[in-house]
């Protein structure tokens, strides 16, 4: 948790607070980055590329992450977003 703190700090440092859209941009990004996006689906995430799944679904796949993501983690599963 206190990476997410200092992530969302440096965020609105680089966005002031009169830009908030551009801060959470600026946090999303980081964390993608540091590979800490989402982190409360991680575990599954990691738990699919280890089992061998052979099909992954990304329904609602808002930017990409996970879409993008599992070809490079599991490049034998057949991806869908």
């Amino acid at each position: 948790m206190v990476l997410h703190d200092l992530l969302r700090k440096l965020a609105w440092r680089l966005a002031p607070g009169y830009m908030a859209d551009r801060a959470r941009s600026y946090e999303r990004a980081l964390r993608q980055r540091l590979g800490v996006y989402e982190h409360e689906i991680r575990a599954p995430f990691e738990a699919a590329v280890q089992s061998g799944v052979t099909t992954f679904i990304d329904v609602g796949c808002a930017d990409g992450y996970y879409a993008v993501g599992m070809p490079f983690a599991s490049p034998r599963t057949t991806c869908y977003a």
